[in-house]
């Protein structure tokens, strides 16, 4: 694997993880704190976005 691959790779897993702690709502409010948000249904919803987009891009 060159460097490119692995980033892209780093970049799905990441956030295939992000979307499935954030059905979780102790996990998902750690997630918002640790990105600097204040949590809010609307916040979540833009963080599984922003990961769905990503896997998109990456995958």
């Amino acid at each position: 694997m060159n460097r490119r691959e692995v980033k892209a790779a780093l970049i799905v897993r990441v956030a295939v993880q992000v979307q499935r702690e954030m059905k979780n709502p102790h996990s998902a409010k750690r997630i918002v704190e640790l990105l600097g948000m204040k949590d809010s249904p609307t916040v979540r919803k833009k963080v599984v976005r922003a990961a769905r987009e990503l896997e998109e891009r990456w995958g």
